[in-house]
């Protein structure tokens, strides 16, 4: 039995660029740990890649926010992750999962016996996308999917639209309102937006990533709900 580590995605614009985020970060040295667990043979990266095309991509049109565009700084690993995988196999990929990396498994496990570990970021997305692209090419069943919730991966453009449903608390100026958020896909989504409405002063919001919606308290106008939300990179 071979032990495979699979490192989806621990790249600077998922973690402190363009997409990143503090739930993100708070799980790089977890993943620099566990990739010391493994030699460098046994490790396998990935990192997702654009081109400058990348706004007139379909992904670019769904997430009109530029990421890992190939040889900029946040196309490049975290360089905690880089130094502590130095001489892993790293595979570019341009969607969420790849292609190459299950045929790569796949000809690994030609008379050995594969057992393979998944971590990385995002759990709900890239990571679980990959996992199901190994088991359709037969791949051994992945030993674990170690997750990064709630820093999953990757936001598709939300729109905000706070609906008048206000209701005072009692014997407050305080008002709990409900937010329509559209175009939310994972935990990711739904963190980014849950912290930009709570870092508005006075304002305590819960995001229902199931549920599409918002829940807010706080003296606050709906258009500075709109305004937090849209200032935080979805449209």
């Amino acid at each position: 039995m071979r032990d495979i580590l699979l490192i989806i995605d621990m790249q600077n614009d998922f973690i402190t660029g363009a997409l990143g985020t503090s739930e993100a970060e708070a799980i790089v040295d977890a993943v620099v740990e566990e990739a010391g667990k493994y030699p460098a043979k046994d490790i396998i990266a990935t990192r997702d890649t654009h081109g400058p095309d990348y706004l007139q991509t379909q992904e670019g049109q769904r997430l009109p926010v530029p990421h890992c565009i190939r040889d900029t700084e946040g196309w490049a690993l975290h360089p905690k992750i880089a130094a502590a995988i130095a001489g892993a196999l790293i595979l570019d990929k341009s969607s969420f999962a790849s292609v190459a990396l299950a045929e790569r498994l796949r000809d690994m496990a030609v008379g050995e016996e594969l057992r393979l570990t998944l971590l990385g970021l995002c759990t709900d997305i890239c990571v679980v996308s990959n996992a199901l692209r190994l088991r359709f090419f037969k791949s051994k069943p992945p030993a674990a999917v170690a997750s990064s919730e709630p820093a999953d991966f990757i936001p598709a453009p939300a729109v905000a639209a706070p609906q008048p449903e206000e209701q005072q608390q009692g014997g407050t100026n305080t008002m709990a309102k409900t937010m329509k958020i559209e175009g939310m896909m994972c935990a990711h989504c739904s963190g980014r937006v849950e912290k930009a409405l709570n870092d508005l002063p006075g304002v305590t919001a819960t995001v229902d990533l199931a549920g599409g919606t918002a829940s807010v308290q706080g003296d606050v106008s709906n258009e500075v709900l709109t305004k937090a939300v849209t200032d935080a990179g979805y449209t």
